[in-house]
């Protein structure tokens, strides 16, 4: 479901809400087929996340299907069994949010490589050199971008950086050429990934600070 749901929303970053209903049906059907009342009991602990990922979709860091599709996944997450590791919504969580911050990595070893390679990626700019740091963390500056959103913005004729959050749903995807962008990745990637690692990996942060004590 959600190695499906990443690709479909990495293609067309849209995934029609009819994609959920068998998934969501399925879930009623496991809850129902042995022991209701602690299936239900346990689908309600999966669900205290929900809160937070609508909140999380109000302010606009995730869309509409990375919503719906992580609401999905918590009513299925106490049926799935696949290794010792028990799978729970915040490990899920805490999994996706420590993938998602290797876009930071990836912009910064991207902007590197680019001035090592003597690219004026500030061209235009007169910014410090910590706004510069924080660009180069948070985007890159991209020929022709695709489904990526602006992080510069001009003011008095100049070029300036523009770190505010960019809602999901709300915010267009910048076409101007040779502008610096951030990319827009689905959270749902993330989710799948922190899925996948928990299965194998357990709790990452968890198990990280558990090693060092």
């Amino acid at each position: 479901m959600l190695v499906l749901a990443s690709t479909l929303d990495l293609w067309k970053r849209e995934i029609h809400d009819i994609f959920w209903i068998p998934f969501g049906i399925a879930a009623v059907v496991f809850v129902f087929i042995d022991d209701p009342l602690n299936n239900l009991v346990a689908v309600g602990i999966s669900l205290i996340v929900v809160p937070i990922l609508f909140a999380m979709w109000r302010i606009g860091f995730l869309g509409g299907a990375d919503f719906i599709g992580i609401a999905v996944l918590q009513t299925l997450v106490p049926f799935s069994i696949f290794s010792d590791n028990i799978v729970t919504p915040f490990t899920v969580l805490s999994n996706a949010a420590l993938f998602s911050s290797s876009i930071f990595v990836v912009n910064l070893a991207r902007n590197l490589i680019a001035l090592s390679r003597s690219h004026d990626i500030f061209d235009g700019f007169n910014e410090t050199k910590s706004r510069k740091i924080l660009a180069m963390l948070f985007g890159h500056r991209a020929k022709n971008p695709k489904f990526s959103f602006s992080i510069e913005e001009e003011h008095m004729g100049a070029k300036m950086f523009s770190f505010s959050l960019h809602h999901a749903e709300k915010t267009e995807y910048c076409t101007k050429k040779d502008t610096w962008v951030s990319t827009g990745i689905p959270f749902i990637v993330f989710i799948t990934i922190g899925f996948i690692a928990q299965i194998f990996l357990g709790d990452i942060i968890l198990n990280s600070f558990g090693s060092w004590i």
